[in-house]
This record gives C-alpha cells, sequence and structure tokens, in this order.
C-alpha cells in the first residue's frame, strides 16, 4: 500500500517515481507482494513521468495551450494510486491500466 500512496508525494513538490523507489528498493527482498507491488507502482509512476514530459514538451511547442492537457493525467493519478493502494492493503494484485511494463 506504501508503494502506490508514495506516488502522490508529487502533491508536494516531490517526483512521483520517488516514494515508490524508495519502498520498493528497501522491501523487495524481503516480501513478495511487496515486491510485485512496488515495481508495479514504480513502472505506472515512469510511465506518468514520460506522458508529462511529452505533454510539457507539446505545451511548449503550442505556446502553452497545450498545458491545459496536463490536468487529465494528474486527476488520474490521484485516483488510480488511490484504488491501487485500497487494493493493496486488502491483499489484492493490482495492476494499473496502460501502462508501460519498464522494471520486471
Amino acid at each position: 500500500m506504501a508503494a502506490h500512496l508514495s506516488g502522490l508525494v508529487w502533491l508536494v513538490g516531490i517526483p512521483g517515481i520517488v516514494g515508490p523507489l524508495i519502498v520498493w528498493l528497501i522491501q523487495r527482498d524481503k516480501m513478495p507482494f511487496v515486491n510485485e507491488q512496488g515495481k508495479e507502482a514504480l513502472n505506472f509512476q515512469l510511465t506518468l513521468l514520460f506522458v508529462f514530459i511529452g505533454l510539457a514538451i507539446l505545451g511548449l511547442i503550442t505556446c502553452g495551450i497545450g498545458m491545459f492537457l496536463l490536468i487529465a493525467p494528474y486527476v488520474y493519478s490521484i485516483v488510480m494510486c488511490i484504488i491501487a493502494g485500497i487494493k493493496a492493503a486488502n491483499g489484492e494484485h493490482y495492476q494499473y491500466p496502460l501502462t508501460w511494463r519498464l522494471v520486471k
């Protein structure tokens, strides 16, 4: 649960990838469930990072008009992190939709 919910640290200005990465690196050898869900949270945050970078570039190209597109991934990430955290707290295996599996 901590790996999924720690992805919300971007709300306080820290990149969202930091929280899941720390949780996964500390607990991956101790608990298989945390290893699996930590990788899932990390993959989700990496996907979001690439989406945000792409949309920011698009926003620069369109002189700021495209920056409004950044709202959708922000809302999506908040909702998905909360859903994943609840599922993980209940012991359910959760996979984020629309996520590239970069960390195997």
